[in-house]
């Protein structure tokens, strides 16, 4: 995972925005940055369901009201607002502190990581992607140092961090154009407020485009990673297992399916579209008239 430059560069996470009719000339980066917070919100919420419910699969009882607290207890909720959007050029000698805001001195921030989960069936293994995250006191930064990151340059800061963005071993990205909004994050019955943020899009020496992200209050996470690696996070194994037959599991499941018209990724279960996300339906229905394998 990469590493920030203090508050100025964090690469950070989540968020579930509010899901609305969104015109069809939305911005390219408008629907990154959302795809990439409702990516994080959406797996978030598969540990808590599959902890519950793999015990359905051996006779237990799940309470589908608790269960639904219990998912909404342990994901993010966002609101993504005032979109600013257009080349770096424009704000390259603007403060940093129009961008971005740091939390509170003895506030709390939201931190967060990720991990695989898996489930055995007498020999048969699957394994899916999943997301944690919890309140956590905010790091502690002098006045002196906050003033001095915040009164840098959109263009110092990029110079400064960029190196902290992406793997030393990967092409050098050059950063174009950038993403500026607001963001209001809850978790657990508790809000950040609403706080600034910013996403950096470039394309490194081979055309690939690369995002570094910048969001101090909703914590470091692997936000970065949903975006720039997406075939890294593989949500299959609900599909492919016998946990795909827990009854709280397929419900679940049915009710995530997105149409093939929303889904860009081929190939993938997981599919982003717009600021939601939910399972392929390509790979939903090929999944359930797939035989599960035979028990070794």
């Amino acid at each position: 995972m990469r590493r920030a430059l203090l508050y100025g560069a964090v690469a950070l996470c989540l968020s579930y925005p509010t899901i609305n009719a969104f015109a069809q000339s939305m911005p390219h980066e408008e629907e990154v940055v959302r795809n990439a917070y409702a990516k994080f919100s959406f797996l978030c919420s598969l540990k808590p369901l599959t902890s519950a419910s793999i015990p359905q699969l051996g006779g237990a009882k799940v309470d589908p009201v608790k269960l639904d607290a219990q998912v909404q207890q342990a994901t993010p909720s966002y609101v993504l607002s005032d979109f600013k959007i257009g080349p770096i050029a424009e704000i390259a000698d603007e403060p940093w502190r129009d961008f971005v805001t740091l939390p509170r001195q003895g506030g709390e921030v939201l931190q967060s990581g990720t991990s695989d989960q898996t489930f055995s069936d007498n020999g048969n293994l699957s394994r899916w992607s999943a997301a944690e995250v919890s309140w956590s006191p905010s790091p502690t930064l002098s006045p002196d140092a906050e003033n001095t990151i915040l009164s840098m340059t959109v263009a110092e800061i990029i110079k400064r961090a960029s190196p902290q963005w992406q793997d030393p071993k990967d092409p050098i990205v050059t950063y174009t154009r950038y993403a500026a909004f607001t963001v209001d994050a809850t978790l657990a019955g508790k809000s950040s407020g609403p706080h600034k943020a910013i996403f950096f899009f470039g394309t490194d020496a081979k055309g690939k485009e690369y995002v570094a992200t910048n969001d101090v209050i909703s914590g470091p996470s692997p936000l970065d990673y949903y975006i720039n690696f997406p075939s890294q996070v593989d949500t299959s194994g609900l599909l492919t297992g016998k946990v795909r037959e827990a009854p709280a599991v397929a419900t679940w499941l049915r009710a995530n399916v997105m149409s093939d018209s929303s889904c860009s990724q081929s190939g993938q279960a997981l599919c982003c579209s717009r600021g939601r996300c939910g399972i392929s339906s390509t790979a939903f229905n090929h999944a359930m008239e797939t035989p599960l394998p035979t028990q070794n």
